[in-house]
């Protein structure tokens, strides 16, 4: 299992890094144990600093390392621990002045099925051109920032090696989407999205298995996601189960 956890967090690490370049302003940095993440000026939320290597022998320093890193770019920003293995990290970073706002849970499923049952399946179609991908970007709520911004995001998605866009059509309407990301025999699945109006319909968990059958026929073996609240339950349901949860730390202010 612990072999497994680092590789659900080198696939988390990885989309976050990926997530972060594809926007207009982007960087990703490695500093001592850190992965660094300056999203730009329009996406805050994904400054993220997040544990890269083991074992850290001084957290305090550690953590002001990032801080610093950070601070000379004028960005705010978050860390992103998982809640056992960075531990001292969490400690070091509350004495410093960071509080926790978030916390969702990392599930994983050891072994991809090798079916799924295809019961009232939604229509599925995986992403393979630049106006599809254009549709996949306008699968959003309505307060998700530039479509143009998205759509860019998206375009650069689908050249990224590993990486993989499915939608989910009710008709010819797009009304869910999701994006998969493999590294080595582990897929990450990302992105889910399904409209309030279509939710509790199958949408989520057909396009969720739709990643994971087009990564088990690409070499994967096992699969790994952070879910929300309301996708807990279906992530159970299908049989992910929780291994650790990730945790969002903010300064104050």
């Amino acid at each position: 299992m612990h072999e497994l956890a680092a590789a659900m967090h080198k696939n988390y690490l990885a989309a976050l890094a990926n997530i972060t370049v594809l926007g207009p302003a982007g960087e990703a940095a490695r500093v001592g144990p850190w992965l660094l993440l300056d999203a730009g000026d329009d996406f805050d939320y994904f400054n993220i600093a997040s544990v890269a290597a083991d074992p850290i022998v001084d957290p305090g320093d550690a953590v002001e390392t990032a801080i610093r890193w950070f601070g000379a770019r004028e960005k705010p920003f978050r860390f992103v621990f998982r809640d056992g293995a960075d531990r001292a990290l969490i400690d070091a970073a509350h004495y410093l002045g960071f509080a926790t706002a978030e916390s969702e849970p990392a599930m994983l499923l050891a072994a991809l099925p090798r079916a799924f049952s295809a019961g009232n399946a939604p229509r599925i179609q995986r992403v393979t051109d630049e106006p599809t991908a254009d549709i996949y970007a306008g699968v959003e709520p309505e307060d998700s920032g530039s479509l143009d911004v998205r759509k860019a995001i998206s375009r650069r998605a689908l050249r990224l090696p590993g990486c993989s866009l499915f939608l989910g059509y009710e008709g010819e309407t797009p009304v869910a989407r999701a994006m998969g990301l493999c590294t080595g025999e582990m897929v990450g699945v990302y992105n889910v999205y399904v409209g309030e109006r279509h939710r509790r319909r199958r949408y989520g968990e057909g396009i969720t298995e739709a990643v994971l059958e087009d990564a088990r026929l690409s070499g994967a073996a096992s699969a790994c996601l952070t879910a929300s609240d309301l996708g807990y339950p279906l992530y159970l349901r299908m049989g992910f189960e929780p291994v650790f949860r990730y945790v969002s730390m903010w300064r104050s202010g």
